[in-house]
């Protein structure tokens, strides 16, 4: 495992080299370290439109990521403090421009019924294209320039084998079916974290001010289907009803009902 400390002070040298990739530009400011990499914004010399660069400190198994011309093995030469040379994992993705929903929440004074519009488009397109993420949350979603919404921070998708989906990542507590396996997830892991941001969006919709004194994510679905059902938004409240009734994390006709929302 190699120092964060270890792979910040490399990546602030702001022009790295990359093995099979060539020499990439790293702007320092935004490096952020996560849980199990560091992570800056980048362009890659010679290319147009900006990227994010992730490295690992923590190798994983190389049969947990996708087959991917994005994902570089031993790629990137961190010197430790002790004077040890090592290689970490990098991953690059295109960068999208614009704000984390979370952050474009916690700004406030937003058009909360057109971030649910957006937000009900991304999980369709999301759920219709079959493809699993894994760690739906706020914090990976960007709300683009022009208003729509798009799924981020998916370098680690869980893959598929002959036994189902083995997930790198557990994913956030607060958006995670309480039963959902760990490590192991399948079709239908993204289903409660999609119905659930689409109806607490659709409740602010309603009213901006209703989960301004909730305690737990329990609550604030109870809040959002008194909301939806006064204000007659069947749609998002026969949502509420399916995640009630979801046992492994699989929301019943989601899909259906997302399409009817966007329509």
């Amino acid at each position: 495992m190699v120092s964060c400390i270890s792979i910040v002070k490399t990546l602030q040298n702001t022009n790295v080299e990359i093995r099979g990739l060539g020499t990439v530009e790293v702007y320092p400011t935004t490096i952020e370290v996560g849980n199990n990499c560091v992570a800056a914004r980048c362009h890659i010399v010679g290319t147009e439109g900006d990227m994010i660069i992730k490295c690992y400190h923590r190798r994983h198994s190389g049969d947990m990521f996708l087959d991917t011309a994005n994902y570089y093995l031993d790629a990137l030469r961190v010197v430790e403090l002790d004077g040890r040379v090592e290689y970490v994992d990098v991953t690059l993705s295109r960068w999208v421009e614009g704000d984390a929903l979370d952050v474009v929440l916690y700004n406030g004074d937003c058009d909360y019924a057109a971030l649910s519009r957006a937000f009900d488009r991304m999980a369709f397109n999301h759920k219709r294209d079959k493809v699993v993420h894994g760690d739906v949350k706020p914090e990976n979603i960007v709300v683009t320039t022009n208003g729509e919404m798009q799924l981020i921070d998916d370098d680690l998708l869980p893959r598929k084998n002959e036994w189902g989906f083995m997930a790198v990542e557990y994913g956030s507590s607060l958006y995670t079916h309480r039963n959902r396996r760990i490590r192991r997830t399948d079709e239908y892991t993204d289903d409660y974290p999609l119905a659930l941001i689409s109806v607490l969006l659709a409740a602010m919709a309603v009213d901006e001010r209703c989960f301004s004194y909730s305690t737990t994510m329990s609550k604030s679905v109870t809040i959002a289907m008194e909301l939806l059902h006064k204000a007659g938004d069947t749609l998002h409240y026969n949502i509420v009803l399916a995640i009630q009734s979801s046992i492994m994390g699989k929301v019943d006709r989601l899909e259906e009902l997302l399409a009817k929302c966007v329509q």
